[in-house]
């Protein structure tokens, strides 16, 4: 089995590294450690650049709770079952490198965080990329943070009613009327992502929706509530906003884009009040 970089961050599976298994079953797979911690709880082995760290109660089975990747070490003592084949970088990788290579590789960010020095970004499988002075340093995948990130069910409940989706729209327009199209965008996704949730829910969908809209808008694809290009546009709009939102160097977003998120907004309501 080959390691890619890609299905990493896609699925969190490192080669044969999965979270759970057992640190014998990764030595048997990787070979011996480098170096390993003298405590057994937690347990961390040390392949290079890459820690694996083994938790569990008394008793119970250590598993592989945390896969950590550092990209200053470079990855060249890497292990032959987790060598990377998809990544032939070598120096220092800037925010807008990853950024450029996530965008190559089809896989979207679902959440940025940016403080003086420091920026994180975590990506669709839970890996949080960590960036210090715009360099990356880490990816790491931690059970514990996936678990906290678990989706919530769709339920009608916690969404806006339609009259405030309207309203919000309404906002977006006045807002493209006086010329602040980057600000009538990111009002335009709120209500059209609403939307977008409550037309899951009248479509009889039930089940979890996680905070990265991506998830949402293939279920509504498989729903049959919008078309394959539709599909495709949103997400070329949700990678547009996430960009606009963190204040990220992007392309003009046009003004008849905000119209025609608009009027789809307004589509899927009407389609919910038949």
């Amino acid at each position: 089995m080959t390691a890619s970089l890609v299905g990493f961050l896609r699925t969190g599976q490192l080669g044969p590294l999965m979270l759970g298994v057992d640190p014998i079953t990764v030595e048997s797979q990787l070979g011996s450690a480098q170096d390993r911690s003298l405590k057994l709880r937690p347990l961390v082995l040390k392949y290079g650049p890459l820690e694996l760290s083994f938790w569990g109660h008394l008793r119970e089975k250590l598993q592989l709770m945390q896969i950590c990747l550092d990209f200053k070490r470079g990855f060249r003592a890497l292990p032959e079952a987790v060598q990377l084949t998809d990544w032939i970088e070598s120096g220092p990788v800037s925010f807008e490198m990853f950024s450029r290579f996530l965008m190559q590789s089809d896989i979207s960010l679902e959440e940025i965080d940016t403080r003086e020095h420091e920026r994180s970004v975590v990506l669709p499988s839970g890996v949080k990329a960590l960036f210090v002075d715009n360099q990356l340093r880490t990816l790491v995948l931690s059970k514990k943070e996936r678990e906290e990130k678990r989706a919530p069910l769709l339920d009608d409940e916690r969404e806006p009613s339609i009259g405030y989706i309207n309203q919000q729209l309404e906002e977006a327009r006045e807002s493209l009327r006086q010329g602040f199209v980057s600000a009538s965008m990111l009002l335009a996704w709120g209500a059209l992502e609403a939307a977008l949730r409550r037309s899951a829910l009248h479509a009889g969908y039930a089940g979890k929706v996680r905070g990265q809209p991506s998830a949402l808008i293939q279920t509504l694809l498989s729903l049959g509530v919008i078309t394959s290009e539709q599909a495709a546009w949103l997400e070329s709009v949700r990678r547009q906003r996430t960009m606009i939102a963190h204040g990220l160097k992007s392309e003009p977003f046009p003004a008849e884009g905000v119209s025609r998120m608009i009027f789809l907004a307004e589509s899927l309501l009407k389609r919910e009040l038949r």
